[in-house]
């Protein structure tokens, strides 16, 4: 998507990324991460696998799994 709607509620707390693959001479990647935040007082996590494209030198958010 060209934007990503964020909900005011949510107060992103911290990243963790657990692993990466792939860089600036790669043409995909992958990146799994846990994410803290609040939403109404309560306490998350998101543990997730990221996949990326790298078209004309930017890279851009293809799709994720959860885990």
């Amino acid at each position: 998507p060209k934007t990503v709607p964020f909900d005011d509620l949510t107060h992103w707390i911290g990243l963790k990324v657990i692993k990466s693959r792939g860089g600036a001479a790669d043409a995909s990647g992958e990146v799994e991460f846990i994410a803290t935040f609040k939403q109404q007082g309560k306490a998350y996590k998101m543990h997730e696998r990221s996949a990326f494209v790298r078209e004309q030198g930017q890279w851009f958010y293809l799709d994720g799994t959860i885990l």
